[in-house]
């Protein structure tokens, strides 16, 4: 867990799972096993995320459940399945700030998944080195 993240004491979370700093997890919330909620992410209460990636200053809505797939601001990727959606209501999935200019963009950050960096969750690395394998 990040440096300022609040979770609500009703809110569950299973391990493996990692969670930014700056996150905020709503009473009931369920996280884990396998979900990785980067920086200054909410999710509110009675939403649940398991085996999925939850991206930087993104919002997940009240009863929401997220299963094996990727969030990055209104954009839901299945990633067993390879389907992507465009998410229009706000209040179910959406970005919270416009996305900074960096020099590491998500792409990036996958790569140094791949490559081991230490804050990288273990599960993420093997997932996506399987992910490779199967190609």
């Amino acid at each position: 867990m990040g440096l300022n993240a609040r979770i609500s004491p009703t809110a569950r979370i299973t391990g493996p799972c990692w969670l930014g700093k700056n996150v905020v997890v709503g009473p009931r919330a369920v996280i884990g096993p396998r979900a990785v909620v980067e920086d200054g992410s909410i999710i509110e209460s009675d939403a649940k995320v398991a085996d999925s990636y939850i991206a930087p200053d993104t919002l997940v809505g009240q009863c929401t459940e997220l299963n094996e797939s990727l969030a990055c601001g209104s954009t839901l990727i299945n990633w067993k399945t390879g389907s992507s959606t465009e998410v229009r209501d706000t209040f179910i999935l959406c970005a919270l700030r416009q996305p900074k200019l960096s020099r590491t963009n998500w792409l990036e950050r996958m790569a140094e998944a791949c490559a081991g960096e230490p804050e990288t969750p273990v599960f993420l690395k093997d997932f996506l080195i399987n992910k490779q394998g199967e190609a």
